[in-house]
């Protein structure tokens, strides 16, 4: 399968591609940090701490740890796990004036890296994502993938 997913999405699909690349085909992220998570602007900083206490508070998170890097969760380890480069198709669509998330985190080397402009929440309408998108879907899977 592929996945698509904008921002904590693109977390998302990193993540079930590294913990599943027998399932997972080509993955697409628009606007995620692909590097840590949690490299954004400060009021988004803000904000994520702001739910993390009220998640901890009222009893929906499992940990204090829970929405930091630190999270021993299985998605957490998936994120941070090494990306299946040689099984699974990585394009991180990006741009430099995102405004929410740092565009330098979006670029990881594992990954084909497209610049498009625009805003954050701009890249879920912005016709030049599309073609990105369409662009990694259509490419052919990666040889030697096992069916599990």
């Amino acid at each position: 399968m592929a996945i698509v997913g904008h921002s904590r999405g693109g977390h998302f699909a990193r993540a079930a591609a590294a913990r599943r690349p027998d399932l997972v085909s080509h993955a697409v992220s628009l606007g995620a940090d692909l590097q840590a998570m949690f490299h954004c602007s400060a009021l988004t900083l803000a904000a994520v701490e702001s739910a993390r206490r009220v998640a901890w508070r009222t009893g929906r998170a499992r940990r204090e740890q829970c929405l930091t890097y630190r999270c021993d969760c299985t998605f957490t380890a998936g994120f941070r796990a090494p990306f299946p480069q040689d099984r699974v198709q990585l394009t991180s669509v990006y741009s430099k004036g995102d405004g929410v998330v740092r565009w330098q985190a979006q670029l990881v080397p594992y990954a084909e890296c497209v610049e498009v402009t625009g805003s954050h929440v701009g890249l879920l309408f912005n016709r030049k994502s599309y073609r990105a998108i369409a662009q990694a879907l259509a490419a052919p899977e990666l040889p030697a993938r096992v069916m599990g």
